[in-house]
């Protein structure tokens, strides 16, 4: 017998409702990837200024400086960066169609 990886909150809940703690975790995975595909958004939503960060890192202000302007972390300073790096790389799919 297999052994999940089933949260107490999770096992809590499938006890109150009667259903197997898998069978609420298969459940779960399945109501995300309906919400997914569906368009919805899953998880928290994004609250840094994008714009101004990416504004700012062109500028060469350092992380700490951004971050301190901005009120976010150093770590969302990257984040940001990194994203902004991924937006620029072309995907395979259009050096094909080149």
């Amino acid at each position: 017998m297999e052994i999940s990886k089933v949260t107490p909150l999770k096992t809590s809940l499938a006890e109150l409702s009667g259903i197997d703690p898998d069978e609420m975790s298969r459940r779960i995975k399945d109501g995300h990837e309906k919400a997914r595909t569906s368009g919805q958004h899953i998880g928290r939503k994004k609250s840094r200024n994008s714009e101004l960060i990416r504004a700012l890192l062109k500028s060469g202000m350092s992380y700490r400086e951004i971050a301190k302007i901005t009120g976010t972390s150093r770590t969302s300073v990257h984040n940001e960066k990194i994203q902004e790096q991924k937006e620029q790389v072309p995907s395979t799919e259009d050096k094909i169609r080149d």
